[in-house]
């Protein structure tokens, strides 16, 4: 028996499927445009952050002078900004160089060397 505007199971299950599909799609499309902010984003911030790296390396130097653990932590989430930045201009060597040239100053603070041995920022030599 067929009645007039009832629907049958499978035309729901179909228009289900394809409202979630749909719905899938748009979420994707949303997720990939934020992503894509989020990297504009970063690389505007990394770029700033180039244009103003003696700034940047005399803030790190600020931090690592007031000795404390979160001190060290922003000086190092800094530092890591700037190595990001530097690789992202093909410019390691000059970050290089001006880490060595902070770690003249800064170079027997265990828990600064500690970051950054972890990090890779510095190498252990071989026994």
């Amino acid at each position: 028996m067929n009645f007039p505007g009832r629907r049958r199971i499978s035309e729901i299950e179909s228009r289900v499927a394809s409202h979630r599909a749909i719905r899938e799609r748009r979420e994707q499309e949303a997720r990939q445009a934020a992503e894509a902010r989020r990297r504009e984003e970063r690389t505007r911030y990394l770029t700033s952050l180039l244009e103003q790296e003696d700034t940047a390396w005399s803030s790190i130097d600020a931090q690592l002078r007031r000795t404390t653990g979160s001190a060290y932590d922003q000086a190092f989430q800094k530092l890591q900004d700037l190595a990001e930045a530097y690789e992202n201009a093909r410019r390691d060597a000059v970050f290089r160089r001006r880490l060595a040239q902070m770690m003249s100053s800064h170079g027997k603070r265990g828990a600064w060397l500690a970051r950054l041995q972890k990090a890779g920022y510095l190498w252990q030599p071989k026994s």
